[in-house]
């Protein structure tokens, strides 16, 4: 048996048996395989179509979504219930500081 180090420092240690072991001349030449026709494919090849019309459709679904959203906020019973949930019931607090921030930029408007 041999035993393979890899050529980084590493905790990884491979045992090999002399029957593991692939000679030179065992191997196969890839340019035969590529240049004849008449041989089988190796590795099918992918279609291109799909990964794109699956990133088209997600990115529709993402857009959607987007737009869903925003026309559930813009109705203002929705707004308010959003404002009330994130808030956690501290409503009121959240609309006094909307209050002075507006009367604090009329104020500066108006100047």
């Amino acid at each position: 048996m041999r035993t393979v180090q890899p050529q980084q420092r590493s905790s990884s240690w491979i045992t090999l048996s002399d029957d593991d072991v692939v000679d030179d001349a065992d191997l196969i030449d890839d340019e035969d395989l590529l240049d004849d026709d008449s041989s089988p494919k190796i590795v099918k090849t992918r279609s291109k179509a799909r990964p794109i019309v699956v990133r088209i459709v997600g990115y529709l679904l993402i857009g959607l979504l987007f737009w869903g959203t925003a026309r559930l906020v813009a109705r203002r019973p929705f707004r308010e219930a959003i404002l009330e949930w994130t808030t956690f019931g501290l409503t009121r607090y959240v609309r006094a500081a909307t209050a002075r921030v507006a009367d604090l930029v009329h104020r500066l408007k108006s100047h």
